[in-house]
């Protein structure tokens, strides 16, 4: 977060209003990027509510100085959002302002099927993404969120693991059908050896004896 000082704005009820400053007042402004104007979050500090922000704009919130208090926010409304709800942990000295950003992304309830490239079902193997988890029945058919164009991985259920890259597609009634996708192993790591070489030792030079 940055520091620095601005006219006492505070969140009340559903807007904002502008109130009267005490003297040992902090204020802590509060963001979440990537939003849009239909998310709606709800701001918590110390796990009581404290105000709420929507879409792209941000809420300001007066705590008292001299304290460290615990910061996080809720989706209350809106799109299918991945966002980091961490915990932000912030100290206040009086006039201070602490600045407070999250990261949301959009993302989507989809569904398809997953082949190998044999064209067998990828049957029964786990599926993630960095927004959720899955599982493939025997068919290979397959649900998670995720973002649309992102890369999900698979573990097979014989411990052999591939990618698959998500198509961009239209929503039909709140999830997105990627069809069917041939999951495609990882390309191997590349390795550097650390063991020495074989072959013979290199000697140190012998020294040369000079005679007077």
């Amino acid at each position: 977060y940055g520091l620095g000082f601005q006219t006492t704005i505070a969140l009340s009820g559903g807007g904002i209003a502008f109130k009267g400053r005490e003297q040992n007042d902090s204020m802590v402004v509060v963001k979440v990027d990537g939003a849009g104007p239909q998310d709606r979050f709800e701001v918590l500090v110390d796990d009581s509510m404290a105000g709420s922000l929507r879409g792209s704009g941000s809420a300001t919130v007066a705590v008292p100085a001299y304290r460290q208090y615990e910061f996080r926010i809720r989706q209350t409304d809106g799109d299918l959002l991945h966002y980091d709800g961490s915990i932000r942990r912030v100290g206040l000295y009086p006039g201070n302002v602490a600045r407070l950003s999250w990261q949301a992304r959009k993302i989507t309830a989809l569904f398809g099927r997953l082949l190998l490239e044999n064209g067998e079902p990828a049957a029964l193997a786990s599926v993630s993404s960095p927004a959720g988890i899955g599982e493939t029945d025997e068919l290979g058919y397959f649900q998670i969120e995720a973002e649309m164009g992102s890369a999900i991985d698979v573990q097979l259920a014989d411990g052999r693991s591939c990618r698959v890259v998500l198509p961009q597609v239209a929503k039909q009634d709140g999830y997105a059908p990627v069809g069917t996708l041939v999951c495609r192993p990882h390309a191997p790591a590349f390795r550097i050896s650390s063991a020495m070489p074989t072959g013979k030792a290199i000697q140190p030079p012998k020294k040369t004896k000079y005679v007077k």
